[in-house]
C-alpha cells in the first residue's frame, strides 16, 4: 500500500486514505490516531497507484484526503481525490462521504474535458472558512496528439460539496516535460477565506522551476470556466501581448488541425529577422515568446503559415 494522506475532522477525528491492491481504502480514528476502525473500501483502481504518463519520469495516483471543517452546510463531509488510468486516459477522480466515512459516493471525474487526454498529479484542499473544494492537476486536454507531452495546469472548484466541479486553466503557458529528468511527484494547493494558493513544477528544456499563482475565489467565479469541448474550431493568429513591447512579447495562435507550422518575424522591408516555429504541430492553442533585445525600435511583422492558412500582424518595439 502507498500514499497515505491524513485529514482532521471538525471534532478532532483523524481520517486516512491510501491506495493498494484493494483500491482506494479509508480508515478513521476518534482517539487522536491511537487506534483505527475497520478499513472501508472507497473505489477500485484500474491501474493501481503507479502508471505511465508520456514525458513523466514516474507518476502516481495516490489519494488526497480532506474534510470540511467550516461552518458551511457541508461541515464534516469527508472527501478523497485521486487519479487513475483507464484505457490510456488518466483522469482525476473524487468521492465524498456525508456520514464520517462509513459510506462513499460513486466516484466522479473532476476534469470536465472530452479529449481523452491525460490529467494527473492532483492535490486537493477545502477552504476551512468557506467550505469550497479546490483540486489542482496537470492537464493535456488542449493537445490533439495523444503522444504529445504539452502540459498545462488546471484548477477544479466545487462550492456544493463536490457534487459539481468547474475547471479553470491557471498556468499562463504550456511546457513539455522530459522523461529522462525527474519531474517531481506532487502538486499542492491551500486555501483560506477565499484566498487560494496553488503550487506546481514545470520543466523548460533542462530547467526545473516551481510556480505559484495566488488568486482569490472571486477571481475564479468572475472568470470564464474552461468548456468541456476540446475542439479548436479554426486557425487563428492573435495580436501579440504586450504591444508595444520592450524587449519581449508573446505571440499566440491556434490550430484547427495538425499542420506544418512556420512562424516568422520580419522587418518592414520584408527581411526575415527570426524563425520562431518551424515544425509539425497538432491542433491546439500555442504561445511563443519573442525577444528583440538586439533590435532597434520600430514596427515589425510576424507571420503564421500553416498550409491553407496565412496571417500577419504588426508589432511595435519601443526602447
Amino acid at each position: 500500500v502507498e500514499g497515505a494522506v491524513p485529514a482532521v475532522g471538525p471534532d478532532g477525528e483523524v481520517y486516512l486514505s491510501w491506495a493498494g491492491p484493494l483500491g482506494i481504502t479509508f480508515a478513521k480514528s476518534t482517539d487522536g490516531g491511537i487506534t483505527f476502525g475497520r478499513n472501508i473500501h472507497v473505489a477500485n483502481l484500474a491501474s493501481g497507484w503507479d502508471f505511465n504518463i508520456p514525458g513523466i519520469y514516474r507518476c502516481n495516483g495516490m489519494p488526497i484526503t480532506a474534510c470540511d471543517v467550516s461552518n458551511s452546510s457541508n461541515r464534516g463531509f469527508v472527501y478523497i481525490s485521486w487519479s487513475d488510468q483507464k484505457k490510456n486516459d488518466t483522469d482525476i477522480y473524487f468521492s465524498r462521504s456525508t456520514d464520517g466515512g462509513l459510506n462513499w459516493s460513486t466516484p466522479q471525474v473532476v476534469n470536465n474535458d472530452l479529449s481523452g487526454r491525460h490529467q494527473f498529479f492532483n492535490w486537493m484542499c477545502v477552504d476551512p472558512v468557506t467550505g469550497i473544494i479546490y483540486v489542482i492537476f496537470y492537464d493535456r486536454r488542449n493537445d490533439a496528439d495523444p503522444a504529445d507531452v504539452t502540459t498545462e495546469v488546471y484548477l477544479a472548484r466545487s462550492s456544493d460539496g463536490g457534487v459539481n466541479f468547474e475547471n479553470y486553466k491557471i498556468s499562463e503557458s504550456a511546457f513539455e516535460p522530459n522523461p529522462n529528468i525527474f519531474f517531481g511527484d506532487y502538486t499542492n494547493i491551500s486555501a483560506y477565506n477565499g484566498k487560494v494558493f496553488p503550487i506546481w513544477m514545470r520543466l523548460d528544456g533542462q530547467t526545473m522551476s516551481v510556480w505559484t499563482a495566488p488568486l482569490t475565489d472571486s477571481q475564479l467565479i468572475t472568470s470564464v470556466p474552461s468548456e468541456p469541448n476540446p475542439i479548436v474550431p479554426e486557425f487563428h493568429l492573435y495580436q501579440n501581448y504586450p504591444n508595444p513591447f520592450n524587449p519581449t512579447t508573446s505571440i499566440k495562435y491556434q490550430l484547427a488541425s495538425k499542420s506544418l507550422v512556420q512562424l516568422k518575424v520580419f522587418d518592414m522591408l520584408g527581411k526575415e529577422i527570426e524563425m520562431l516555429v518551424d515544425e509539425i504541430q497538432p491542433a491546439g492553442n500555442y504561445s511563443v515568446d519573442f525577444s528583440a533585445e538586439n533590435l532597434s525600435s520600430g514596427v515589425y511583422l510576424y507571420r503564421l503559415e500553416t498550409g491553407n492558412y496565412v496571417a500577419s500582424r504588426k508589432m511595435i518595439l519601443l526602447k
